[in-house]
């Protein structure tokens, strides 16, 4: 395997920082990125793992980005794998000052095609001190599964799920490696003979095996959908059923207890008007049990779709409360779309009451948010890709790397920046007939007014409905400001084209 270590001034078509919080956005040409994970060392340098593959290739590039707590990206370490067809990294892990990679590739040696998993070792200084291969070793196995499974670790050694392709069924499996890269376990889910995907797991108390949270699809006898599974240590199941609320796929589980957790992930809405896909979270025993749940369930009769992030959505604040991110407005997962869509930060009590909800985006462009995590030093950080709406190709997006203070906020951003987190949006921007209002779900009620530029109000409503439609079609074309503000807090402004 081959090794660049790469200093670059980088660049920069985006870039923010303020005290603790920045935005920053890459730019390059005919490149698609699938951000994967990230971590903040001991320093406050953050890692982002990221793997691209340029439209004109078939290989993986994969990719450490090192930023500072103040939103520098200080260098890029890059690794290239000429002996694989591909090589992908998912995960990435702090344990006890040694950094540790995860990922799965498929070798490409004269007479030998095989999976492997990967495990890279490397100090803080993002020096490597060892790589580990190992392979799997399953009849006709072949790995699959970039965006979907999880690595924990287990006391001295590290828990992997993910899928592989065992002939014509894709799988669970994992594998049990120490920290030195030896194998420990191997196993496989032998009954299924369907699709499935985990997204997530936790470890059963005195290691008596796990549960798992995972999509599952040509399953006979049921419809596609997420499914709990329980699982001896050897991944022979114990028990399976669907999940509840039809919660779909993109799970995150949030320990409380050994019995009790918090599930997040996407669910599908029976009979929507438009696209199906929402973000809900419940409150559950290991058992199955629904303790409570949160349902975010768009008015009746507007057209919209949200997916939690795609690799970790749900973490703790440090005062105990929640935090929830998703993709709002997403009608393509992962791949760049006609309409913009936001990033979505939603605070929640341990009840799973909304105190805050934010949206961060600028409204000409596709925000997705793939993983975020907060600080315990109270900030909150998404890292994702972003791509124009409409798109220029579909094989091109770039990288987000967001931070916030505790409240979703941006502190003393620029204005020329165009990002923005806000309480409140408004779109399309420019806009003709019609125009779609989002406000945070912590209100039920908000004003709506539209002035001209010498400031008389030409359009003002009541909006009943967290999301709604405007008609603007008797306006005459010009910028105009728009105000959306209530006597609870809500004070959101700016200026809406209208053509």
């Amino acid at each position: 395997m081959k090794f660049r270590f790469i200093f670059i001034a980088l660049f920069l078509i985006k870039f923010a920082a303020s005290q603790s919080t920045f935005f920053v956005q890459t730019q390059a040409t005919n490149i698609f990125n699938f951000p994967s994970d990230f971590l903040v060392k001991p320093d406050n340098h953050i890692l982002f793992l990221n793997s691209s593959i340029d439209d004109n290739s078939n290989i993986y590039t994969n990719e450490i980005f090192e930023v500072s707590a103040e939103g520098e990206i200080l260098n890029i370490l890059t690794f290239t794998d000429t002996t694989s067809l591909y090589v992908t990294y998912t995960h990435i892990l702090l344990v006890e000052d040694t950094l540790y990679v995860f990922g799965f590739g498929q070798k490409n040696l004269p007479g030998s095609i095989y999976p492997y998993f990967l495990m890279l070792k490397l100090d803080l200084q993002l020096n490597v001190i060892n790589s580990s291969e190992i392979r799997i070793e399953l009849p006709g196995a072949a790995l699959n599964g970039f965006m979907h499974g999880k690595v924990k670790q287990s006391d001295s050694t590290f828990v992997y799920f993910s899928s592989c392709q065992v002939y014509n069924v894709i799988t669970c499996f994992y594998v049990e490696i120490s920290r030195r890269g030896e194998l420990i376990t191997i196993g496989s889910d032998n009954e299924n003979t369907g699709q499935q995907i985990p997204y997530d797991f936790i470890q059963k108390p005195n290691k008596d095996g796990f549960v798992t949270f995972t999509f599952v699809n040509a399953m006979p006898g049921y419809v596609p959908g997420g499914f709990m599974y329980d699982y001896n240590n050897k991944l022979d199941v114990n028990s399976f059923s669907p999940l509840a609320n039809n919660f779909y796929f993109y799970f995150n589980t949030l320990p409380i207890d050994d019995s009790t957790f918090y599930l997040s992930g996407t669910w599908i809405e029976s009979n929507p008007l438009g696209y199906p896909c929402r973000t809900g979270i419940m409150k559950m025993k290991i058992d199955g049990t629904v303790l409570d749940q949160k349902l975010f369930v768009p008015p009746l009769g507007t057209d919209t779709a949200d997916n939690t992030a795609y690799r970790n959505a749900l973490d703790y604040l440090p005062d105990g409360n929640l935090i929830l991110c998703s993709n709002h407005n997403i009608v393509i997962q992962q791949f760049p779309q006609q309409r913009p869509s936001y990033l979505r930060l939603i605070k929640l009590t341990p009840d799973l009451d909304v105190l805050w909800e934010r949206f961060i985006g600028d409204g000409d462009g596709k925000y997705d948010a793939f993983s975020m995590k907060a600080t315990p030093d109270d900030e909150i950080i998404i890292f994702g890709a972003w791509s124009p709406s409409p798109p220029v190709n579909w094989h091109y997006t770039e990288l987000l790397f967001v931070k916030t203070n505790g409240e979703g906020l941006f502190t003393n951003i620029n204005d020329d920046i165009g990002i923005k987190s806000s309480e409140a949006i408004i779109y399309p921007n420019p806009a003709s007939n019609q125009v779609t209002v989002d406000f945070s779900l912590a209100y039920s009620l908000a004003g709506f007014q539209l002035s001209d530029m010498s400031g008389k109000t030409v359009y003002k409503t009541q909006l009943t409905a967290n999301r709604q439609t405007i008609d603007i079609s008797a306006l005459p074309a010009g910028t105009y400001v728009y105000r959306i503000f209530n006597q609870k807090g809500l004070e959101e402004t700016g200026k809406l084209v209208v053509e």
